[in-house]
Formats: structure tokens, sequence, C-alpha cells
């Protein structure tokens, strides 16, 4: 995998933490109506998705570094970061689906449909999309906790820009399979995500234990 590079862009942080989307805002504990990223020359918000401007990958030993810059925002725009970086290594779909999954709080059909493109042959079932509902409908901030920077103290605010990390696990998988994780500092164990080979690409098989409950934000813990 090739380092991509991208031009210098200077997001403001104000009271809100503006998310690498097409269309969002991330708010720690609540969603807005869209506001613009400012860059150094132009706002981003305005211009249309671009995987090898927005999106880095700096490919490590045992693991993948993954910077955005602004997430895609819908299935067209994932299906131009897969023709742009493939799905042939497991942490590319790890990450795209994380990337997919931080769209759900503002457009959750679009992050399912993004979600559907990285199931490849076996997309979501009904079952499945009834799943991921139920666990983010009062967890809205569970997206956000594998970045890093994102804390329970901070409510889970990323580091700027947003910065994912996926590591090859370790324990080896069954023939057709990879496993790799990713971690969150709102929890003691890594986050296993499954994918399973067909052709020349690794395709989204389980991801179950990343939207398993972690520590809650500082700001609804009543303890804190």
């Amino acid at each position: 995998m090739k380092k991509f590079l991208i031009p210098v862009l200077l997001l403001l942080l104000g009271a809100c933490t503006a998310a690498p989307g097409s269309s969002v805002t991330v708010n720690p504990l609540q969603t807005e109506a869209p506001t613009p990223a400012p860059t150094e020359e132009t706002d981003i918000a305005e211009e249309a998705f671009d995987p090898a401007r927005d999106v880095i990958i700096y490919d490590g030993e045992d693991r993948d570094t993954f910077v955005f810059y602004r997430f895609p925002g819908n299935r067209e725009e994932m299906q131009l970061l897969i023709d742009a970086y493939t799905l042939d290594d497991e942490e590319n779909t790890a990450a795209f689906y994380i990337a997919a999954l931080n769209i759900y709080p503002y457009e959750p059909e679009e992050a399912l449909a993004m979600i559907d493109l990285l199931k490849g042959p076996q997309p979501l079932s009904e079952e499945d999309k009834r799943f991921i509902r139920e666990r983010l409908s009062d967890k809205m901030y569970l997206p956000r906790v594998y970045f890093e920077g994102a804390t329970p103290e901070n409510d889970y605010t990323p580091n700027d820009p947003w910065t994912l990390v996926v590591y090859d696990d370790p324990v080896e998988a069954p023939e057709g399979y990879e496993y790799v994780y990713i971690l969150t500092a709102g929890a003691d164990n890594p986050r296993r995500i499954v994918t399973r080979e067909k052709g020349d690409s690794e395709y989204l098989w389980d991801y179950v234990s990343t939207l398993v409950q972690v520590r809650e934000p500082a700001s609804v813990d009543p303890w804190k």
C-alpha cells in the first residue's frame, strides 16, 4: 500500500468538533445542522469528495493508519473510496466501515447503504440493520470512540484530523477470513473486525464487537 499525499487542510475548532464528512458536523453528544469546515484556501464542504485528497493511508508493518479529513457521505462517495484504494486489504475494509458508521447519526440510510457496499455479495439483512439501529439509538457517540484522542473525559472528541489505526490481529483466522482489530480509550479490550475473502476483495463479515458499549462520556456519566 502506498502513502498518499494530501494538501494541508486547516480545520477550525470551536464549541463543536468538525467531523470529516461531506455534509455533517459532529457535536460530542448531539447533532447539528451542517456547518462548513474552513480550510486554508477553500471550503472543502463545497467540493466533491475526493479520496486522494480527503483520505491518507499509511501502511505500517503491523498496522495501517488512516487519516480522514473527510468521510464519504453516501453510497456513491464510498464507491469512489473503494475504487481509489480497493478492498484487497482487510485493514481498508475495517477503516471504511468505521467511516461509514460515523455518518449514521446524520444520514442513517446512507450509512447503511455504504456498509452494504463493504459487505459485498451478502448485504445487510433487516435483522442486521435493526441491530445497528438499536445499538446506536441512544449512543450516537459510539462510532467516534475508535479515533485517536477520543476519550470518555472529552466526550469522545477525536484529535484533528481524525485518525484511525487498524492493527493486524496476532490470532490466525480460519482459511478465507482475516482478523484485524481497533482500540478505544473507552474499553480495556480491543474490538475485532472480521473480513471474508471473495475474489481479490476482503468484505466485511463480523463487526458486532465495534457496537458493544464503552464507558459513558463524562457529560452523561452521573459519577463524573
